[in-house]
């Protein structure tokens, strides 16, 4: 009797393992297929399957900030620990960049999020775009876009 309680304890913890997923971050992951310095996001994963993810724009006027920026990392850390993916994305700013590069760079990035999130085991189909102030512009933009 002992050697069965044994096994199932055993195969337990086997699938316990198999399904266990982790908590991470990914930083600096190149979006838009080419080496450059600017089309990058971090990626909060939590520690769940089938999670939602929110993609955040940064403020900036469409002329500065970064995904870097104070306080994003705390509160990408807030979601995540709450179940939810967190992706700070940058993109490409004016004067150097005309519009709609900012925009091309948003709709890059969520189009690599849904050929890619499913490889951390997260919801493709459960996406929102979201942003602070030219953020979330780019976000109104975007998500209202027929394209």
């Amino acid at each position: 009797m002992k050697w069965i309680k044994t096994i199932i304890f055993f195969n337990i913890l086997l699938l316990q393992s198999e399904t266990a997923v982790t908590q991470s971050i990914l930083k600096d992951v190149q979006y838009d297929g080419k080496d450059t310095s600017i089309q990058k996001m971090d990626i909060y994963i939590p520690a769940t399957n089938k999670f939602r993810t929110i993609l955040f724009l940064h403020e900036g006027s469409l002329l500065g900030g970064d995904k870097k920026d104070k306080p994003l990392e705390d509160i990408a850390k807030k979601f995540q620990s709450n179940g939810i993916c967190f992706v700070s994305a940058n993109y490409r700013l004016g004067p150097q960049y005309k519009w709609p590069s900012q925009a091309e760079d948003v709709c890059t990035a969520f189009e690599w999020l849904k050929k890619n999130l499913s490889k951390y085991q997260g919801d493709t189909s459960g996406i929102f775009i979201m942003g602070h102030s030219s953020g979330g512009f780019l976000a109104a933009i975007v998500s209202t876009d027929s394209k």
